[in-house]
């Protein structure tokens, strides 16, 4: 006997139906909404285990929190505790700036020490070698196989068509 009985009415209902069909959303997420549907069907946990593979315990929140909170929140997951992100946009913002720079006189690319140096100096950010080298990574930058900055100066930033 599960300790929350689910009553999906009909808009509900074709709601996690068609969240089921569609595809757009999370695994975790459909494997939510396909519990609140087996648990309005009357199945129980472990009907609901056995053909989902889920555990109790999560079918038990699922039922738990579509009931206390309603149906938008049983299918999203909750943040989870942690530390924050030491990364923010922001800081994400000035390496991408920094490594589009002009490479300092002298020197003919702008090298990850550089941007290290430049980020300590101007915004008093400090950052590993290796979070640098994935921000830029991520940004698909390799600034020190191009001069001057990101972008060669013989490469028009616009293009004409």
């Amino acid at each position: 006997m599960c300790a929350y009985r689910i009553h999906l009415d009909s808009d509900e209902l074709a709601r996690l139906e068609q969240f089921v069909k569609t595809g757009n959303h999370g695994a975790r997420e459909i494997m939510r909404a396909w519990i609140l549907i087996k648990s309005h069907e009357g199945k129980s946990a472990q009907e609901i285990h056995d053909e989902l593979k889920v555990t109790p315990k999560t079918i038990s929140k699922v039922r738990r929190r579509y009931a206390s909170e309603g149906l938008d929140a049983a299918l999203v997951e909750k943040p989870r505790l942690g530390p924050h992100k030491k990364v923010t946009p922001e800081i994400e913002a000035h390496v991408t700036a920094l490594a589009c720079e002009a490479p300092p006189t002298g020197h003919k690319h702008v090298t990850i020490a550089r941007i290290k140096e430049q980020l300590a100096g101007r915004f008093n950010i400090t950052l590993s070698f290796g979070t640098v080298q994935s921000i830029l990574k991520h940004h698909n930058l390799k600034p020190w196989k191009k001069s001057p900055g990101a972008f060669p100066a013989s490469t028009p930033l616009l293009s004409v068509a």
